[in-house]
This record gives structure tokens, sequence and C-alpha cells, in this order.
């Protein structure tokens, strides 16, 4: 059961406030919803709210991760190995199985396997896909919102804070 002012995550990545609950009738009868607004403007228009039926916010959300969480997954970074290459379907098939999961050290090491392999294209003087780099984007928004609205701080500062706590800079 979520709580009031609770911060959640869809299967999408974005960060949401649950703002309360209300009976409401989407036309399959009444039912109780969760109202979250977002905590990031994504593309939504301003004062923009969703309605997630109870029975469903289990399976459809999950609460982001705590402080100590956060800094715990920072601190593991660079003990974090590489996904061993597959080819270029297999590869994304597996990593679109791990992003659906949710589980956050699997995301980081994806997002790892992939800053390595464009390391590695460039260095081999050849170019990094277009869905590598739309993933990588993607995988960096997504962390570092998360570790913004966990930590405290700014998206603008992660960057920067993981940084100094790891001594690599990895979301440059």
């Amino acid at each position: 059961m979520l709580e009031l002012n609770d911060k959640v995550l869809d299967k999408s990545g974005r960060i949401f406030i649950v703002f309360g609950t209300k009976t409401m009738n989407f036309g399959s009868g009444e039912n109780q919803y969760y109202i979250l607004k977002p905590c990031f403007q994504y593309d939504f228009s301003p004062g923009y709210q969703c309605f997630i039926p109870l029975e469903k916010a289990e399976e459809l959300l999950r609460k982001i991760m705590s402080k100590e969480e956060a800094l715990s997954l920072i601190d593991n970074y660079n003990e974090l190995d590489v996904f061993v290459s597959h080819n270029p379907r297999e590869k994304k098939l597996f990593f679109q199985q791990i992003i659906s999961s949710g589980e956050r050290l699997s995301i980081l090491k994806v997002y790892k396997t992939l800053l390595h392999s464009r390391k590695e294209r460039i260095k081999n003087n050849k170019p990094f896909s277009d869905y590598d780099t739309r993933l990588l984007k993607t995988l960096k928004t997504l962390i570092v919102e998360e570790l913004s609205v966990s930590l405290d701080i700014s998206t603008d500062e992660i960057p920067q804070f993981v940084s100094e706590r790891i001594g690599e800079a990895i979301f440059a």
C-alpha cells in the first residue's frame, strides 16, 4: 500500500508523487485510484495527473530507492562487471528484459556495459549504434532522476556527486 507523498516509478521509469486516492468511474464501475503527479516535467502538460487502480499499483509502480540504497548503488559501480557481448538482436532483447525487471543494480550494469562498448568502438574507429546511443541516453536520464530524488540533490548536481564519490565521470 502506497502512502501520501511516496515517490514511485512507473514502468517507463518516470517518477511520480502519490498525491492521494480517489474513487472514480472510468466506465467499468467505481474503483479506488491513486492520484499521481510527475516529479519532473517530462512531456506532460502543467497540472498533469494520472490515475492508477489500487489493485494494479504493485505491478505498475515501484517505490524509488532509499538514500542508503542510492549511495550503495553508486559505491558498487566500480565493482560491476560488464555484460558479455551478444549479437545486436540478442543484446537488445537481453537489455530490454533487464530494464523491464526494474532491478537497479542490473540496470546500472547495462549502463556501464554501454559506456564500455562505446569507448571500445570509438577506440577501434567504429560507430556506436543509434539504438545503443538512445538506450544510453534513456538509462542515464532514468538513473540520474532516481538518484536525484533519492538523494534529494538536483539532477544537475548528480554527475559531479557521483564522479567525486567513485572517482570516475560516468554521466558526462
